[in-house]
């Protein structure tokens, strides 16, 4: 329902003219939008939308401003949905609620810091090293040229003349709805996004920002049953099996350092396919007090960072709700969503170990 909320939203044209304002004011400035996502998701995510519903509204309008400013659409992608995941913690968040009545006792405000510095440290670095540091020295370039008086070359940096339609604002409206719905419904834990998404696309209906049946066969509805059938499959093995084996490798690690590397790793793989807290977060911080009995070097608070962490750090895999609603947000290019659909699997996995071997190597330095 948020792919289809946001490409009725789409075909009017709204994410278009938010761009070409976007560019305008940033029209000097154009190496820094990136990271002014990044500043974007996780201030929307901080203050109790939530990483998906934050996902969902920002990555449009990011997506298009990379295809404008010929940045990767999987490098935007890693900053939306590493600023998304780096607020995730926040005291009103959903996923900051759920981790403190799971864990009671614990400090949010702690929690929260130390998960935007883990996780959004390596997005920014991520970033850097897979192409942003060669994006950054060509927008320098092109600025130099802007600077000496080639403006022509640069239509995007003057703004559409043309007034907004009432579909756009009619479309405006809606994501606004969305947006304070998330936020006022998340802070009393009744938010259910799904329903809030068909709410607010029954309001677009009403308001005609578009038409409902084009919509529709926008929505990459194969890409969406795949993933689908990933969680259904998850959740039967979840439901029948119990994820017994997880249980039995953490506790056989006696370890403290062999522990966090386990538990680490295993919630990063088993993120990488399904939900890191509809499904991780709840498998392993309820084990927390158990695994920890008789490992008084390790405490909850670290325990816990480290699972948020490692699961969080593989969200921008296909398979789980931030990565697909990055592919479903590219706008009628098969192509590009197939190359941004390996690009997110092979950052998936490959976080996998970076998740593992990071926490092992901060648990080594901060319990030598």
């Amino acid at each position: 329902m948020v792919t289809l909320l946001i490409k009725l939203c789409e075909e009017g044209g709204v994410f278009r003219r938010l761009t070409e304002k976007g560019l305008y004011l940033c029209r000097n400035r154009r190496r820094l939008i990136p990271f002014f996502v990044f500043l974007l998701a996780a201030l929307v995510s901080a203050l109790g939308i939530g990483n998906i519903a934050t996902t969902a509204l920002v990555a449009p309008a990011a997506l298009t401003i990379a295809a404008s400013l010929g940045l990767s659409p999987f490098l935007m992608t890693l900053m939306v949905v590493g600023g998304a995941n780096a607020a995730v913690m926040s005291p009103i968040s959903p996923t900051g609620i759920l981790a403190a009545k799971l864990v009671p006792g614990v400090d949010s405000w702690s929690l929260f810091g130390s998960c935007f510095a883990f996780i959004g440290s390596v997005h920014l670095l991520g970033f850097i090293l897979l192409g942003g540091a060669r994006w950054i020295h060509h927008q320098g370039q092109a600025i130099k040229k802007l600077d000496l008086g080639h403006r022509k070359a640069h239509p995007e940096s003057a703004p559409s003349s043309e007034p907004w339609t009432p579909q756009q604002r009619g479309a405006l409206a809606v994501l606004g709805c969305f947006f304070v719905l998330n936020l006022v419904l998340g802070l009393s834990s009744l938010r259910d996004i799904g329903l809030l998404a068909a709410g607010c696309v029954v309001l677009g209906v009403v308001l005609r920002i578009s038409p409902l049946a084009l919509a529709l066969r926008r929505v990459p509805w194969n890409f969406l049953a795949f993933i689908c059938t990933i969680t259904f499959v998850l959740n039967v093995v979840e439901k029948t099996f119990g994820f017994q084996m997880v249980k039995d490798l953490a506790a056989e690690a006696h370890s403290g350092t062999v522990l966090v590397f386990v538990v680490s790793f295993l919630a990063a793989l088993l993120s990488v396919f399904s939900s890191s807290s509809g499904v991780v977060m709840p498998l392993f911080l309820p084990m927390i007090p158990s695994l920890l009995v008789g490992n008084e070097v390790i405490g909850v608070a670290w325990m816990l960072t480290m699972i948020v962490v490692s699961s969080h750090l593989v969200d921008c895999s296909p398979f789980s709700s931030l990565g697909a609603l990055a592919i479903g947000s590219i706008k009628d290019d098969k192509k590009a969503s197939h190359v941004l659909f390996r690009q997110l699997i092979v950052w998936g996995l490959a976080m996998v170990p970076v998740a593992a071997g990071l926490s092992t190597l901060l648990h080594l330095v901060m319990y030598p």
